[in-house]
């Protein structure tokens, strides 16, 4: 059975952590005005949490997702976590905007991992993370200090035709194959 939480508005904490979804979880088209916290949840189907509104912090770290995984299309407005999850099939997070902190580090990617044609605007970090197949980091910009660090890309890594504002590092990476080309720097790049 689906669990059915779309095009929902949350005035207060939503709090979902610790939650076991068995089948599809639909989350899709919602907003939040206050904190988020989906934490330390499992995820068994589809996760549909894409086209939705963040206006508050919200919280997705320590989850393990087994099926396709969907935050696309999303605004965050405040600091958002993901740190420390495990995805086993497709991670969309495209065409989203991040007008707070983005943190996505520690985290296990198994199959494709979609975070292109977004915009960062805050400290986004990446760091100390697993890509099994391609990583999508293109077409995006990001206005804020990012790093990807000590994170392995077993896989092509596209890092092509991007903008970056402030500080990039990409220190202590292992790729098989990254494109970076036609993307612009205004800052350091370590």
């Amino acid at each position: 059975r689906t669990a059915d939480f779309s095009g929902c508005t949350y005035m207060y904490e939503a709090d979902f952590s610790g939650t076991i979804y068995r089948n599809w979880a639909d989350f899709r088209g919602s907003t939040y005005l206050a904190h988020a916290n989906f934490s330390g949840s499992s995820y068994h189907g589809a996760a549909s949490l894409n086209d939705s509104v963040y206006r508050s912090t919200a919280d997705f770290s320590g989850n393990l997702y087994l099926d396709q995984a969907n935050f696309s299309g999303s605004t965050y407005h405040e600091a958002v976590t993901f740190v420390n999850s495990t995805y086993r099939n497709w991670a969309v997070f495209r065409n989203s905007t991040y007008l707070g902190a983005a943190d996505f580090s520690g985290s296990v990617y198994h199959n494709q991992a979609n975070f292109h044609n977004s915009v960062y605007t805050g400290t986004v970090t990446f760091n100390n993370s697993v890509y099994h197949n391609q990583a999508n980091f293109h077409n995006s910009v990001y206005t804020g200090t990012v790093t990807f660090n000590s994170s392995v890309y077993h896989n092509q890594a596209n890092f092509h035709n991007s903008v970056y504002t402030q500080v990039a590092s990409f220190g202590d990476c292992t790729y098989h194959r990254a494109d970076f080309s036609g993307s612009v720097y205004t800052d350091d790049v370590h």
